[in-house]
C-alpha cells in the first residue's frame, strides 16, 4: 500500500509539473533566438564561399576554368564587399545566415553539428562573433544562401508584377507558408535602392488585428531574448515585435534606426519614412534553407541558368548604378529607373529581370558600393546603361559561360554597354559613350570547352570621345581572330590568353600594342606566345 501511495505522489507531482511548463509557455523569441546578438563578418573566405552553394569547385585556382564568372563574382562582390561594404572591418551583420540556420536547427532538432535550443550558445569574442566551435562557419555559409538559385528563382517570382511591394500579398504568402512549413525567412528592404540594403528576420504567426491591419509576428537577430533589457526582451514582452501591415503598407521599427522602414534613403543621412516603397518578401525553409547551386552555375539548363549584371564602385566611391538594361527584343528593365521601378507590362517589360537586395544592412546608413542584377535565363544579347557615380567603376555581364567586363577610370559619367552572342564562339562587344570622355580596359571571355577551357581578350587604354554612338566595338572569334573598331586617339593593348585545366593547352600571348585606327585585324597566327603562367 505505501508502494502505491508513493507512486501516486510521483504521478502527481509530475503532473503538477507538467501543468506548470504548461502555464509559462516558451516565447518563440527563446526558441528561435541566440544567445548572442546579430554580429559583422570582415570577409567571407573562399571555404565559406563553395560551401555555400552545390558546383563550386574545391580549389580557387582552378575556378577560371570551371567556374569563371562564379570565381569573378567571389573576387569582386563575395569575399570583402558583401561582408564589409563599408571597408571599415566591422562587418555588415549575417541576419540572413542567423534566422535561417535557426529555422533548420529548430525544424530538424540539429542542422550542421548544431542543437536546438539556439538560446544555449552565448559565447563570443570581443567582436561579437560566437566562438563555439565550427558555428561561426555554420552561420557565415547559411548567409551565402540569399544568393542561391532556388531563392534568387523565389526573389523573381514575388517581385514579378510588382508584388513585392504590396504587404497584403505578403500577407496572404505569410499565412500559407507558416500553416504549410512553419516559421518563414521575412526580408524587409529599407526602401527602393538595392544598395540600401534589407533585413532578415523570422515570421512565426499572423495576426489578424480586423480593417484590413495585419501584425507579421517575428523574432529579430537584433533583439534576443538572453538580453533582459527593454530594447531587446522587452521588445517581445511589450508585443513590439511585429511587422505591421495597413492595407497594401508596411511598416518595422529596425533596431537602432531613427525611423521605421521602409524609408526613402537618398544619401547616407537623409531617411524620411515612405510607405510602399521597400520590399517585403517571404521565403519557406524548403526555399531558403537546402544548400543549392549558383544562378550561373554550368550545371543547370538554358531556362534554369540565371545571367547577373552588376555595378561596383572602387575605392570608397559610391553611387555607380545601372540606368537601364534592354534585351535583343528591346524590352527594357525599367519603367522608371529614378525609383527602381521595374517594368511588368508584357508589351514592353523584360519581366525577367529584378534587383538583389543584400540581406544586411550596411552600417552608418551607408550605401553599398555594387547594385546586382539577375536575369531568369541566359542574357546573350543586351544593352546596358550606367553610370559610375563618385569613382571608377566596373560593369560587369554573363554568367559560367562567358562574360564581358568593363572598367571606366572616370567618375560621374553615363555610357552604354552592348553586348551580342555572350556565351558563344564569336560575340561582340560595344562601347559607347553618352557624356564626357572617358578611358576604358575591357574584358571578354569566351568558352571554348565550357567547364574546361576558356579563353580571354582584354583591352586596355581605350579612349572614346564624348557622345560617340559607336565607340569601341570588339569582335572576337573561336580561334584567336580579333577585330576593334574606333581607335580614337591614343595606342591601346590587346591581350590574349587561353585558360586549360590541361596545362598544356594554356596559352599566353605577348601584348599587342594598336596604333589609332577606325579598324585594325589580328589574325590567329599574329599572336606570339610569351613565358608566363595562364590566368596571372
Amino acid at each position: 500500500m505505501k508502494r502505491i501511495q508513493h507512486t501516486t505522489l510521483i504521478l502527481l507531482g509530475m503532473i503538477f509539473l507538467s501543468a506548470g511548463a504548461v502555464g509559462q509557455e516558451e516565447h518563440p523569441a527563446e526558441k528561435y533566438g541566440w544567445g548572442f546578438v546579430n554580429f559583422g563578418t570582415p570577409s567571407f573566405g573562399w571555404d565559406i564561399y563553395r560551401n555555400s552553394f552545390y558546383g563550386i569547385p574545391v580549389d580557387s585556382s582552378t575556378s577560371w576554368f570551371t567556374a569563371p564568372f562564379d570565381k569573378l563574382f567571389y573576387d569582386l562582390a563575395f569575399e570583402t564587399t558583401l561582408a564589409d561594404p563599408s571597408g571599415t572591418g566591422g562587418g555588415a551583420g549575417n541576419c540572413f545566415g542567423l534566422s535561417i540556420l535557426s529555422l533548420m536547427i529548430n525544424n530538424y532538432g540539429g542542422y550542421k553539428g548544431f542543437c536546438a535550443p539556439t538560446i544555449q550558445y552565448t559565447e563570443t569574442d570581443m567582436n561579437g562573433a560566437p566562438t563555439t566551435p565550427g558555428l561561426l562557419r555554420a552561420i557565415n555559409i547559411m548567409h551565402g544562401h540569399q544568393i542561391s538559385l532556388a531563392f534568387i528563382e523565389s526573389v523573381i517570382e514575388q517581385v514579378n508584377g510588382g508584388h513585392s511591394f504590396d504587404a497584403a500579398y505578403a500577407v496572404t504568402r505569410a499565412t500559407q507558408d507558416i500553416a504549410r512549413e512553419g516559421p518563414v525567412i521575412v526580408s524587409v528592404t529599407k526602401g527602393v535602392l538595392p544598395t540600401g540594403g534589407g533585413h532578415a528576420i523570422i515570421g512565426y504567426a499572423v495576426e489578424n488585428r480586423g480593417g484590413g491591419k495585419y501584425w507579421l509576428k517575428v523574432v529579430d537577430p537584433n533583439r534576443i531574448w538572453a538580453d533582459t533589457s527593454a530594447n531587446h526582451r522587452g521588445w517581445y514582452t511589450s508585443d513590439s515585435n511585429n511587422v505591421y501591415v495597413d492595407g497594401h503598407h508596411w511598416s518595422f521599427s529596425m533596431a537602432g534606426a531613427p525611423v521605421p522602414w521602409p524609408c526613402d534613403q537618398v544619401d547616407s543621412v537623409t531617411c524620411n519614412p515612405a510607405p510602399g516603397s521597400g520590399n517585403l518578401t517571404i521565403f519557406p525553409i524548403s526555399v531558403a534553407g537546402p544548400t543549392s547551386r549558383t544562378p550561373s552555375s554550368l550545371g543547370l539548363g538554358v531556362t534554369q541558368l540565371l545571367t547577373k549584371v552588376f555595378i561596383m564602385n572602387k575605392e570608397g566611391a559610391l553611387r555607380g548604378r545601372i540606368l537601364q538594361v534592354h534585351d535583343a527584343k528591346g524590352k527594357r528593365l525599367f519603367a522608371d529607373s529614378s525609383i527602381y521601378k521595374v517594368d511588368w507590362d508584357s508589351s514592353t517589360g523584360m519581366r525577367a529581370m529584378v534587383p538583389f537586395y543584400p540581406m544586411a544592412a550596411p552600417p552608418n546608413g551607408v550605401l553599398w558600393p555594387f547594385e546586382l542584377y539577375f536575369h531568369k535565363g541566359q542574357l546573350n544579347d543586351a544593352s546596358v546603361d550606367f553610370s559610375t557615380g563618385e569613382g571608377e567603376a566596373e560593369i560587369v555581364a554573363g554568367d559560367n559561360r562567358g562574360y564581358v567586363r568593363i572598367w571606366c577610370n572616370e567618375p560621374n559619367v553615363s555610357a552604354r554597354l552592348r553586348y551580342s552572342g555572350l556565351g558563344g564562339a564569336a560575340p561582340t562587344v560595344i562601347v559607347e559613350n553618352t557624356s564626357k570622355s572617358i578611358t576604358v580596359d575591357v574584358e571578354l571571355l569566351v568558352p571554348i570547352q565550357p567547364g574546361t577551357t576558356n579563353r580571354v581578350w582584354r583591352l586596355k587604354n581605350v579612349q572614346i570621345p564624348a557622345g560617340r554612338e559607336e565607340g569601341i566595338k570588339l569582335s572576337v572569334d573561336l580561334y584567336g581572330g580579333t577585330t576593334v573598331h574606333g581607335l580614337s586617339s591614343r595606342v591601346s593593348q590587346l591581350s590574349y590568353e587561353q585558360l586549360s585545366l590541361n596545362s598544356g593547352k594554356n596559352f599566353v600571348a605577348e601584348s599587342i600594342d594598336l596604333i589609332p585606327a577606325e579598324s585594325l585585324q589580328v589574325g590567329s597566327s599574329d599572336w606570339v606566345e610569351r613565358k608566363g603562367k595562364a590566368g596571372e
